[in-house]
């Protein structure tokens, strides 16, 4: 019975209740022999529907994030070799004036975490962490200084830390590492790349194709590995955190597509 009332619950959240209207809206427009209206509506109520579902949007991003599942362990971090950087890739948090360390987190905070980590356990001389457009986002001081801060207290000398400015995706990190590869390794860095394991693929061709020396370090998984909370009956309704994965994992699979296109994959 909990689970049941559990999931007609959800009817209560916005993305149940907008199905909901789409299903109401359905029934009436056929009863209305609005044929066409009708049409629409079971489309969109459908396409809704397996976007928002557990074992659609499972599948999508799982299948995306496989094939790293045994690059992320706390094991195979210990057992990593020192190299010249770790770079962390952006999208694990935004610049806050209000932040305790000059940052909001996300869902994505594992990238930087990870990234912590690694440098806590020395495996890398340089961390390379996304920053911000100070243009953009005015408060980009205030989140260098906190990860400064953060990286202080993972025991990692913020001397070593440096920022990838300016970017917008990940092409354009790869375009600021390169700048900063120059920089620090004229003879080329050695480098572990971490992000989320939905995006490594993506992300690892882009910076082999662009020259650099990596080995992927994967993290963020919402999908593989992940301890979740089993019901009796399944839970037909669309829900929230299915929608997102399946966000992430459409998203990733047309930034393939758009990255491949551009020749940079």
């Amino acid at each position: 019975m909990t689970s049941i009332l559990n999931a007609v619950s959800l009817l209560g959240h916005p993305l149940g209740f907008l199905w909901m209207t789409g299903l109401v809206g359905m029934l009436w427009a056929f009863r209305a022999r609005q044929r066409k209206l009708g049409l629409y509506l079971l489309t969109w109520t459908v396409l809704y529907w397996l976007v928002c579902f557990e074992p659609v949007s499972n599948a999508l991003l799982g299948s995306l994030e496989r094939p790293w599942e045994s690059h992320g362990s706390p094991s195979f971090l210990d057992g990593l070799e020192p190299r010249d950087g770790i770079i962390v890739l952006g999208g694990g948090s935004l610049p806050s004036r209000t932040g305790l360390y000059g940052t909001e987190f996300n869902n994505a905070t594992d990238r930087v975490l990870c990234g912590l980590e690694l440098a806590r356990l020395e495996k890398g001389t340089y961390l390379f962490l996304s920053g911000f457009d100070p243009d953009v986002f005015p408060a980009s001081p205030e989140y260098e200084s906190g990860m400064a801060r953060l990286a202080g207290i993972f025991g990692f000398d913020a001397n070593r830390l440096r920022f990838l400015t300016h970017c917008l995706n990940t092409f354009d990190e790869a375009m600021a590492m390169q700048a900063l590869d120059e920089e620090l390794f004229p003879d080329g860095g050695r480098y572990y790349l971490v992000t989320s394991a939905y995006h490594m693929d993506r992300s690892l061709r882009l910076f082999r194709k662009a020259g650099f020396d990596v080995e992927p370090v994967a993290c963020d998984f919402n999908v593989v590995g992940l301890q979740a909370g089993t019901w009796k009956y399944p839970n037909l309704l669309p829900f929230r955190e299915n929608l997102v994965k399946s966000d992430l994992a459409i998203h990733e699979i047309i930034g393939r597509i758009v990255y491949r296109i551009r020749g940079w994959i």
